[in-house]
């Protein structure tokens, strides 16, 4: 079966541009309520996973394996998220701004090195 950060891997080269919600679904190992924040930004949400999962993502991100990209609130909808998802309850990132509470932004999990003008910020 191989760790978790090799099945999220597996996973996101299946499932290539997969959401939060689809990877949750198809392990849910990686669901939990620990909100997956960019570093320089706590108050920004891409989802809630468990521990596990978020330190699995943030070494597969920085390793180069997997790189985030924004995608819309609809894509989620149609992979299934419904009002229990927590990160769909949030007010949705608008911009680069300071927010003094939590917002989420909508990322799709891709494989391999951030490319120019697409990846987020680590």
């Amino acid at each position: 079966m191989g760790t978790l950060k090799e099945r999220i891997l597996q996973f996101v080269r299946d499932n290539p541009g997969a959401s939060f919600v689809h990877l949750c679904r198809a392990l849910p190992e990686c669901a939990g309520d620990l909100a997956l924040s960019p570093i320089a930004s706590p108050l920004i949400a891409f989802w809630f996973t468990s521990a596990e999962a978020a330190d699995a993502i943030r070494e597969l991100v920085r390793d180069e394996k997997l790189h985030l990209e924004i995608t819309t609130r609809l894509v989620y909808e149609i992979d299934g998220a419904s009002g229990r998802d927590q990160a769909l309850n949030l007010p949705r990132v608008k911009g680069a701004y300071q927010y003094s509470r939590i917002h989420w932004l909508p990322v799709l999990l891709c494989e391999g090195p951030p490319q120019f003008g697409k990846a987020l910020p680590q």
